[in-house]
C-alpha cells in the first residue's frame, strides 16, 4: 500500500492530502474501492500513513483541525 499511495501522490502533485482525498485517488487510479478497503483493512489507512511519515515519505500537519499529509518523495 505504501508504494501505491506514494505513486498516487507523485502523480497528483497536491500540496496536502486528507484520508478522503487519498481514498478518492485510490479508487480513480487503482480501482481500490474505499468500502472494500475498509472491510479488508479496518482502520489501517492512518497506520499506513504514519509508517510513511516514519520512513520520511510524508510529512504531517493539521489544517483547520484536520490531519493532512504532504508528499516528500521516496
Amino acid at each position: 500500500m505504501i508504494d501505491i499511495i506514494s505513486r498516487l501522490m507523485a502523480k497528483e502533485k497536491r500540496d496536502e492530502w486528507s484520508v478522503g482525498s487519498i481514498r478518492s485517488g485510490l479508487l480513480k487510479y487503482h480501482n481500490i474501492d474505499p468500502i472494500n478497503f475498509e472491510i479488508a483493512q479496518p482502520d489501517r489507512m492512518e497506520e499506513i500513513l504514519d509508517e510513511m511519515v516514519r520512513r520520511g515519505i510524508l510529512k504531517t500537519k493539521t489544517v483547520s483541525g484536520e490531519k493532512m499529509w504532504k508528499y516528500e518523495g521516496a
